[in-house]
């Protein structure tokens, strides 16, 4: 899972390093560097260009651009497995594929689910009050992000 040729768990190869040289950002978690490769921001390990986590995110947005965004991950990874708060939709992934929403939820109460990979799209912007831009003023941020807990956790443990 990732974004373009950048796949969460792969590694870098000498034209991605090349360009992740080119295009370094600031704010990264020691021992990682952080780099854009057009719209997206990509997350490695500063030794191994090990990917550890895909994002995208975008500032003042109205509620046309959270409608596409949500569309388009919808089509990549079809229906969410899961909705928080209004503003939070997650996709989970097992070894088995997507895990659905009624798994989901089954797994939360006795604990037992093997979640591989993520992707949690978040929005400043209430989704349960999407409206067209025509009929409201207000902007939000919007971001996804493509990770795997168990990834960092071992990343982490690791350095």
């Amino acid at each position: 899972m990732g974004e373009g040729s950048f796949v969460i768990g792969s590694y870098l190869t000498e034209e991605q390093n090349q360009q992740a040289q080119e295009n370094l950002l600031s704010g990264t978690y020691p021992g990682t560097i952080k780099f854009a490769s057009g719209d997206v921001v990509v997350v490695t390990d500063e030794k191994t260009n090990l990917v550890l986590a895909v994002y995208q995110r975008l500032e003042e947005v109205r509620t046309d651009d959270v409608k596409q965004m949500v569309g388009y991950l919808m089509t990549r990874f079809g229906e969410p497995t899961s909705m928080a708060h209004g503003k939070l939709i997650y996709w989970a992934f097992g070894a088995g594929g997507k895990i659905e929403e009624s798994t989901y939820r089954e797994s939360k109460d006795t604990g037992k689910i093997e979640i591989l990979a993520t992707v949690k799209f978040s929005s400043t912007l209430d989704l349960d009050q999407w409206t067209d831009n025509d009929n409201t003023e207000q902007t939000g941020t919007i971001y996804y992000i493509i990770t795997s807990d168990r990834l960092l956790s071992r990343y982490i443990t690791n350095q």
